[in-house]
């Protein structure tokens, strides 16, 4: 019966039977005293792909309170970054140079990238600068002075020079409108390139033609209380938005609809997000 059950694990019925068969002619017709021949299968190897030695298996920590000088501009306290909140009123914002947000982690843990969504982002570029510390003392530059790209509406990703640390600082130099630093959402990632959901390129890099088209989205980033429009001439310039609209890693668009926020017409019970066709190519005078 152990026979049986192993031959019914690795083998189809066909081969069990023939095995079955073979085994009984070879205790069956000769001497009595002849040993028995046993046919035991062979166990076929696992196929599984391992991890490659030195693969980072990312993780989004959590971030338990966030800081800065206490002289935020209220009511966009440090811990509406870290919120899970992105829509535009949900902010961290504080004046001047050297302005210095603090994220802590609760206890060490590896970094390797920061997501950071700043406020209008697609509009005005900002810069800053990040440093890492074990105990909110001694800390390490993780990035020098860099500049946001002032193209994203949404998250951009900040690679760092790896660290083991706790404390997180991110150091505010004003951006190319004024000296007011304002981030809607930052989250921190173990490895480089955090979930690889973030690529360099921009949808109107991939090949594709944008002139023709304009797009819907479920946010209201120009407090409107409708959703956003982004026409011909934005979206052909590169608008993305890592939510909705963006460029993947195959050199195509992802276009992704969420399950919240406006609604793209007063007639539907659902959010969308939607593509027209525009046959004027950005000649705004005429209608469609």
């Amino acid at each position: 019966m152990v026979i049986i059950g192993l031959c019914s694990v690795f083998f189809d019925k066909e081969v069990c039977g023939l095995i079955l068969v073979l085994m009984f002619l070879s205790t069956c017709g000769g001497r009595s005293e002849r040993t028995p021949t046993v046919i035991v299968p062979t166990i076929p190897p696992l196929s599984r792909t391992l991890p490659t030695s030195g693969q980072c298996e990312n993780v989004q920590h959590a971030v338990s309170m966030a800081s800065d000088e206490g002289m935020f501009t209220a009511p966009f306290s440090p811990n509406q970054a870290i919120g899970d909140d992105t829509t535009p009123d949900s902010r961290w914002a504080l004046a001047g140079l050297n302005k210095r947000l603090t994220l802590d982690l609760g206890s060490i843990k590896a970094i390797g990238a920061l997501k950071l969504k700043w406020y209008k982002g697609s509009e005005v570029s900002f810069r800053f600068l990040v440093d890492t510390s074990a105990d909110n003392t001694v800390f390490n530059q993780a990035i020098g002075t860099s500049d946001y790209s002032g193209r994203h509406s949404d998250f951009e990703l900040i690679n760092l020079t790896s660290e083991e640390a706790r404390y997180i600082r991110i150091t505010g130099l004003g951006n190319t409108a004024n000296d007011v630093n304002s981030i809607v959402e930052v989250k921190v990632h173990s490895c480089e390139n955090a979930d690889g959901g973030i690529v360099e390129a921009f949808p109107n890099e991939v090949g594709i033609e944008l002139n023709d088209w304009y797009l819907s989205v479920p946010t209201d980033e120009d407090n409107s209380g409708t959703f956003d429009s982004i026409f011909e001439t934005e979206l052909a310039a590169g608008y993305t938005n890592t939510e909705f609209f963006y460029a993947s890693g195959d050199n195509g668009i992802v276009m992704r609809s969420p399950s919240y926020g406006f609604k793209t017409s007063l007639n539907t019970n659902y959010v969308r997000v939607e593509l027209h066709e525009m046959l004027r190519r950005s000649d705004r005078s005429i209608l469609t």
